[in-house]
This record gives structure tokens, C-alpha cells and sequence, in this order.
């Protein structure tokens, strides 16, 4: 699952460079995750 998110929040980085930021300074799966649903 880990994996799984780690790809995805690589997916979003090749297009939203900002959310990479986000997901940066925010480690916790969680709101990784919630950010990427809100993109997708």
C-alpha cells in the first residue's frame, strides 16, 4: 500500500511540483492520500 502511494505521489509530482511540497512536509499517509484523491 505504501508502495502504491509512493507512486502515485510520484505521478502527481511530474505534474503538480507544489504538491510534491506538500506531500513533503507532510509525511503522514493520510493526508498524502487525501491530496492525491483531491487531484484524481
Amino acid at each position: 500500500m505504501l508502495l502504491f502511494l509512493h507512486i502515485r505521489a510520484f505521478y502527481l509530482t511530474q505534474r503538480f511540483p507544489i504538491i510534491a511540497l506538500i506531500i513533503t512536509f507532510h509525511r503522514h499517509d493520510g493526508l498524502a492520500g487525501d491530496a492525491a484523491n483531491l487531484l484524481i
